[in-house]
């Protein structure tokens, strides 16, 4: 199996350019998905956040996301907590799915925002930035 990783900013076109895949029959994976499925209500990283930072960064039983990014662009020693708590959650789950996927298909397509995460948690044949 290959992989091929779409990546690029916020709003870049990211997503647009997987369902072009998707429609040609591709396969793909979507770091965004796994980080809200680890911030789910009383997942222990829900918890770990909620404990850091106290009940205020809860908004009815989610994470407020907004909140968490004004927290992690303002402090950047709170940006590299939470993310080695997530990133390596996120890329074992990651890894179990492409392994998943690997005996299905030629091709696999991951979605991420930041190719540096990428660069070390996943194996990939070809890179897809899209700004």
């Amino acid at each position: 199996m290959k992989v091929l990783v779409i990546t690029g900013a916020i709003a870049s076109g990211k997503s647009t350019v997987v369902r072009c895949f998707n429609q040609m029959g591709f396969k793909h994976l979507d770091a965004d998905q796994y980080t809200t499925e680890l911030l789910a209500y009383r997942t222990p990283i829900y918890q770990a956040i909620v404990k850091r930072y106290g009940q205020s960064i809860e908004h009815a039983k989610s994470i407020d996301r907004s909140m968490l990014r004004r927290i992690i662009l303002e402090d950047l020693h709170e940006k590299q907590w939470l993310e080695s708590l997530i990133h390596p959650l996120i890329m074992k789950a990651m890894r179990r799915d492409l392994d998943r996927l690997a005996r299905q298909e030629s091709w696999v397509i991951i979605e991420i925002p930041l190719i540096d995460v990428a660069i070390r948690y996943i194996d990939f044949d070809k890179i897809c930035v899209v700004e």
